[in-house]
């Protein structure tokens, strides 16, 4: 038998690159050879093989892209008010009670005079969303029977 010195590879190897700012959900493969962007999202699940696009979101299998992070941003922010409702609106069944504003975390900033309650949101962000008076009429103006 032939002593082999060093390793011998069937296959050729490819790099796999992978930017700054990215985001793989949980359970991704991501294949070799793959080159991802900076600023990339991908979504949990998802095989992803190829180029993958800067400013992205990337989901399924195989991962296609989805949107850019622009466009994600906006959806998320369309969405923002709705999900702070749902949150008080989860808050009051459990606890028989409305939250108070710091019991709202990261939506308390939705009501007037609780914008800088919580740090690490971009002001140029809260700009443009409507200010509440109080939580009941955040649930009141956003929660669909």
């Amino acid at each position: 038998m032939e002593r082999i010195e060093e390793p011998v590879s069937l296959r050729p190897q490819r790099f796999t690159t992978i930017g700054n700012n990215v985001f793989i959900g949980m359970r991704s493969i991501i294949l070799q050879g793959t080159t991802i962007g900076d600023n990339v999202i991908i979504g949990a699940g998802s095989v992803v093989s190829g180029k993958v696009e800067s400013n992205s979101v990337y989901a399924g299998n195989p991962a296609r892209k989805i949107c850019s992070l622009n466009e994600h941003k906006d959806k998320l922010a369309k969405r923002f008010p709705g999900y702070a409702a749902a949150y008080a609106k989860g808050f009051q069944i459990k606890n028989n009670r409305l939250p108070t504003n710091e019991e709202m975390v990261i939506y308390s900033t939705l009501i007037s005079g609780c914008e800088d309650a919580y740090n690490g949101v971009n002001k140029e962000i809260l700009k443009n969303f409507k200010k509440y008076k109080s939580v009941q009429e955040l649930i009141e103006m956003n929660m669909e029977e």
